[in-house]
This record gives C-alpha cells, structure tokens and sequence, in this order.
C-alpha cells in the first residue's frame, strides 16, 4: 500500500495541470443553495422600485385594516355626534316653543290680574287638585255672601254655540269636536288633548285670553257694585304660575284615596284613569307649598264648611277687610 508522497509522486504535472483547467459551473450550484445575484432590500423599508412579494405586503394589508377599522369608527362617532347635537337642537327648539307659549298665557293671565287690582277689589285665589273638595269651599264662600269668580263657568261661556272660541276649535282640532246644535264637546276634547302638550298649548292659546278677559269684565262688574273682596276660583293657578297674582293664595287639600273615589263616583271613570289624571296634574304637595292658607279636606261636609269659614276670616284679616261683612 502506497503512503501519501508515494501517490503524490504518481501524478505527473502534465495531469495536474489539466486538473486545474477544469471549470466547475457555478450557477446551478449556487441556485440549490441561494441565489444572491439581486441586490439586497431591507423589507422594512418601502422601496417604489422593487417589486414587493407576497410576504412584503402582509404588514401593510394589517395596517390598512387598522386603519380601515379606525376611520369606521371615527365616522360612527362622528354620525352619532352630529344626531346627539341634532336631538339637544331639538329639545331646545320644543322649550324654547313650549316656553313663549307659556309666556303668552302668563301675559293673557297678568293682563287680566292688572286690570283686576285696577279697579280697586282685592281678588284672592282658591284653588286644589281633582276632586279636593275646592267647589264646596266655593260655595260656603257664596253663601256667605263673597263673590267669586269660577274660571271653570267662564270658559264654559266662552264656548258656547256659535263663539269664536268654538269656531277656532274646530278649525285648529276638526268638526268632531262641536255638537250638532253647535256646543262643544268638552268631555270628547279632553279625553283628545290629554297627556299631549303640543294639543294642551294649542287649547290653552284658544281659551286662556277669551276667560282672562271675561274674568276682567266679572271683576269690573263686582268692583261697581262697591265689594272690596272677590275670589278666584281655578284649577290651575299654581301651574299657570300666577299664585302671586292672588294672593292670599287658599289650597285645598284632600287625601289621594279620597280624590280617587269621589272622581270614580262623579265622573264615572275608571280607577286607572282617575289616577292618570291626577298624575297629570301638579301634586298637592307642591301647591301646599306655595299656599298662604291650606284646607285640609279629610273629615265629614260639616267638618270642610267649618274650615272654609276659618279660611275666609283670616283672608278679610290679611286684607284688611272686616269678616263681619260675610257673616256666618
């Protein structure tokens, strides 16, 4: 066996040579392994003149997604912005509306008042919630000899057939609301305009000037015949915001069971729709608060009659008016 220098020494150089020239192509060698004949892009960094592979565009599909998703959302936040901004313009415009209506029926209502202290009678104000008792009270006030001016009679007048206030009824609210014989239908009116604020206003824009000014002529009326004392009887004069126009101011008070069952047995309605009426109104409580003097109604006819003659006498007192002028 020959060792290494001996086989070294059987290669001519004639033969190396020719082993030397020998070329190898490199190409398909180099194509297995890697192919480093392009110049080297760094991927992170966007390249207009290379043409981006599959994987180079993954991060940028992500990020358009983001952003996709980012602007849906900026633009939802943006919708509902703009409907939030819309509602808020909405309810202001509706306070605003439902404010100068009310500042119309308070100037029709003050109207009045002045021209009531005008002519020299004290006018004081009776008033309660739905079956309160407040017409018993009136009417030991007139048998006692003090006139009072009911607002519920009033705009019973200023509706009667044939009225201007009828005619504008059925033009603002339709024909079915006026009778035959050309009275209105004031029970079929209410049951339309309660509970809807926008019908209420309409209503109230009709009838309030027309009783305010019946309620000047009834007073100029009173004031000739010499009486220094009247009262105003009305429903609504702590929600009409005119308690100050009359004052002292009589409340009167009845418990929520007993309005309940003198409205069911008087009006012949439902409990449910007795209570939503008187929910519809202030709570007592609230005029309680703003009364000078407060009636309280829970005791027998003969018990009410007795505080309404209390109430009167301590009215003459306040305005100086002797109580012997409407004796017992």
């Amino acid at each position: 066996m020959l060792d290494e220098r001996d086989e070294a020494q059987e290669i001519s150089p004639q033969r190396l040579g020719e082993l030397r020239e020998v070329r190898v192509d490199e190409s398909d060698a180099v194509d297995v392994v890697d192919r480093r004949d392009a110049p080297v892009v760094d991927v992170r960094r966007r390249d207009a003149t290379r043409d981006r592979g599959e994987h180079d565009e993954l991060p940028r599909r992500k990020n358009a997604q983001a952003r996709g998703a980012l602007c849906g959302h900026r633009v939802t936040a943006r919708a509902h912005d703009r409907d939030r901004r819309r509602a808020r313009e909405e309810r202001r415009a509706e306070r605003r509306e439902r404010s100068s209506a009310r500042d119309d029926e308070l100037r029709a209502h003050r109207a009045a008042t002045y021209r009531v202290f005008s002519r020299g009678v004290h006018v004081f104000g009776l008033t309660g919630g739905i079956a309160s008792g407040k017409s018993a009270v009136a009417a030991r006030f007139r048998e006692r000899g003090l006139p009072v001016i009911d607002a519920d009679a009033l705009s019973r007048e200023v509706a009667t057939p044939g009225s201007e206030a009828v005619r504008l009824v059925a033009e603002t609210f339709g024909a079915e609301f006026v009778a035959q014989d050309g009275a209105l239908e004031r029970k079929k009116l209410s049951a339309s305009v309660f509970g809807d604020d926008a019908k209420v206003r309409k209503l109230n824009a009709i009838m309030l000037p027309r009783i305010a000014a019946l309620t000047a002529q009834r007073t100029q009326e009173i004031a000739a015949r010499g009486e220094p004392l009247a009262c105003y009887e009305a429903a609504l004069i702590v929600e009409n915001k005119v308690a100050d126009a009359f004052r002292p101011l009589v409340v009167v008070s009845a418990p929520l069971e007993v309005q309940v069952a003198r409205t069911k047995s008087r009006d012949a309605l439902d409990e449910r729709d007795v209570r939503n009426r008187i929910a519809a109104q202030l709570p007592l409580e609230e005029k309680i608060k703003v009364a000078d003097i407060v009636i309280h109604n829970d005791g027998t006819l003969e018990a009410l009659r007795a505080r309404a003659d209390d109430a009167l006498d301590e009215v003459c007192r306040v305005v100086g008016v002797d109580p012997m002028r409407y004796p017992r």
